[in-house]
């Protein structure tokens, strides 16, 4: 029965990764290799437990977000028939919020990554951004999913549409354009015809 809600808070966790991980990485860096204002024990501290540390607080966070991704992807799809369109057009405006959010960190590895990557000592920092940065963007794409999913179903998009912006959906600068251009779409009303919506519930 129409009227259901799957709640956008997924999507807002899974926007704020790249910041948690960014912060993550780069702070206790910058405090044992730049010390002076923290206290002797804890720079000692930082400089010696960093590998640890930083490994504990990438992983474990990573996975529950990847799994946290999956399981909205899969509900999500699964509910899509059940969900009304006003929350599909919520989440949306939501991940489109989301996508502009994180515009400032994405710049800041960026920038980052270049100024580490000028020295050999520095050149793992900059691999181990790029890898957060992917994994970043996969976990973005799949609770974008669910989210094309429903507004397939309430007839907002074409299955077409559906499958190409969530392919994009994982593809970096791409995802920001599909769900600018999903949003316009859907809230401007476009919805598709009936014909061509039932030959897409067809195929």
């Amino acid at each position: 029965m129409k009227g259901q809600h799957i709640g956008k808070a997924p999507i807002i966790i899974a926007g704020l990764y790249i910041y948690l991980e960014f912060f993550t990485i780069v702070l206790p860096f910058a405090a044992s290799r730049l010390g002076g204002w923290l206290p002797d024990n804890v720079s000692e501290w930082l400089d010696s437990n960093y590998l640890i540390m930083g490994i504990c607080i990438l992983i474990i966070p990573t996975i529950l977000f990847l799994v946290m991704g999956i399981a909205y992807a899969v509900y999500g799809i699964k509910k899509s028939g059940e969900i009304s369109d006003d929350e599909g057009v919520s989440l949306i405006r939501t991940q489109m919020i989301m996508r502009i959010v994180q515009i400032p960190c994405y710049v800041a590895v960026f920038v980052v990554a270049v100024i580490c990557i000028l020295t050999i000592f520095t050149f793992g920092f900059t691999l181990l951004l790029g890898v957060v940065d992917c994994i970043s963007i996969v976990i973005t794409g799949m609770v974008s999913i669910p989210v094309y999913a429903i507004l397939k179903q309430s007839g907002r998009i074409s299955y077409r549409r559906m499958v190409i912006y969530s392919v994009l959906s994982f593809v970096f600068c791409a995802d920001l354009i599909v769900t600018a251009v999903c949003y316009n779409t859907v809230v401007k009303g476009n919805k598709i015809s009936k014909e061509s919506y039932d030959m897409d519930r067809i195929s």
